[in-house]
């Protein structure tokens, strides 16, 4: 994980009775599939015209249906908006209907080659899962958000690491219970703080190729291998 560090581990293993063992930690170390492997450099436009919007699985608090409102209701510019539609979404049939009226609402659903997806995209916008790994390995500067609590280190990590842009928990309901998983309602401002985060990153040329710099450097797809190593 991206938040992975010695001192956590260590205290983990301080009180236990388990010998340390040796510590391979980091992004750097992500496991990820093999067309995440040693993806050229992406060049980076000037100009954000695709934008990959991902959920999750079940999107349990319907921001998927919440972004898709808000941009055919209210952002008027040339963009496209990709939206990456998990098998659990009950949304699905509604964001379809509303993305056969607009063709700048594209709509993705059973992606084998995830690759080239996130490859042709100029902006990403993502949960705190895994698909983070996959996107820093393409080079698509990213903007990521958490509403579940094993998220909200991952998200926090990838911010202080220069690797994405954190609009926080979107949960509206998160400071109420703390303990709520996938559960619970958006937070009213959800939407809005992740297009103003995707329209300010857009509008910052140097900061994406920075950003887009530092996931590949960081983690390029040769995680596996690098364990396998340690393990020989």
């Amino acid at each position: 994980n991206a938040y992975a560090t010695s001192p956590l581990y260590e205290d983990l293993y301080r009180d236990s009775r388990v010998r340390m063992p040796q510590l391979i930690l980091g992004p750097t170390y992500a496991p990820l599939r093999s067309m995440f492997r040693g993806i050229e450099k992406k060049e980076q436009p000037e100009k954000v015209e695709n934008i990959l919007i991902s959920t999750g699985g079940s999107d349990g608090l319907h921001l998927t249906v919440a972004i898709v409102k808000a941009v055919v209701s209210s952002v008027k510019d040339e963009r496209f908006y990709h939206f990456l539609l998990g098998v659990m979404n009950a949304d699905k049939e509604f964001i379809q209907e509303l993305a056969e009226k607009d063709e700048h609402i594209v709509v993705h659903e059973n992606v084998t080659d995830m690759k080239s997806l996130i490859s042709s995209m100029d902006l990403a916008i993502s949960a705190a899962g895994s698909t983070l790994f996959e996107i820093s390995a393409c080079g698509v500067p990213l903007i990521t958000y958490a509403f579940a609590d094993n998220q909200l280190p991952g998200a926090e990590a990838f911010e202080r690491l220069g690797l994405a842009v954190n609009v926080g928990d979107l949960r509206a309901s998160a400071s109420i219970n703390p303990g709520l998983v996938m559960s619970g309602t958006l937070d009213p401002s959800a939407v809005d703080r992740i297009l103003k985060a995707a329209e300010e990153l857009s509008d910052n040329y140097e900061r994406r190729v920075m950003m887009a710099k530092q996931m590949q450097e960081m983690i390029d797809g040769f995680g596996a291998d690098r364990i396998v190593k340690e393990i020989l």
